[in-house]
């Protein structure tokens, strides 16, 4: 998500409590529907794009410029080195 609203991108996402906590107040940013829900989803797409391009991308670049790359993506990258060293480590036993 974070990535699309850094390329002015806005976004139609699951209404999932992260996504919630970051298009929270920025409504013109994206809007989050009904999780499995195809008409949600239609509905969705629908009323972003009732609003001007140049406001949802100004507001998705917006709300992107809340967040300090390096401190969203440092998770993920452990998570990601997490998973290297379990690899590496059942390949080492397995030998």
């Amino acid at each position: 998500m974070l990535a699309a609203l850094t390329f002015s991108k806005p976004v139609v996402a699951s209404d999932l409590p992260y996504f919630h906590d970051i298009l929270d107040g920025h409504p013109e940013a994206g809007i989050l529907v009904e999780k499995e829900s195809s008409i949600a989803l239609a509905e969705g797409i629908t009323a972003l794009l009732r609003v001007p391009r140049e406001v949802r991308e100004r507001e998705a670049r917006g709300v992107a410029d809340l967040y300090d790359w390096d401190k969203v993506v440092e998770p993920v990258v452990e998570v990601l080195e997490t998973w290297r060293e379990e690899k590496l480590n059942r390949t080492a036993i397995s030998q």
